[in-house]
């Protein structure tokens, strides 16, 4: 981090800013909410692929929903309405 605050020439820092021997490792391992350019993912986005990576673990199924719902700390409802919202089916919508 000390080496991007201090080359960057603008105000914000990107994965383009660190040396290329993290740069490569960072790419390989960015977390789910950080696009390849750097940017986060739309809040949206992320709600949609965590519903559907708990449909998809706990089942689609009315049960499954109802446990994806629970994990989430959502109600039955919620869950319910965002499938519909997203036009989520179990082929990952």
């Amino acid at each position: 981090m000390e080496y991007a605050i201090n080359l960057e020439e603008s105000n914000i820092i990107t994965v383009e800013s660190l040396p290329p021997t993290l740069r490569e490792t960072t790419k390989k391992g960015l977390p789910n909410d950080i696009t390849s350019d750097g940017r986060l993912l739309p809040l949206a986005q992320l709600e949609k692929d965590a519903i559907i990576t708990a449909l998809d673990r706990y089942g689609w199924t009315d049960e499954g929903k109802t446990r994806a719902a629970r994990v989430l700390g959502i109600s039955r409802a919620t869950i319910y309405r965002k499938i519909q919202r997203y036009g989520l089916q179990p082929d990952r919508g």
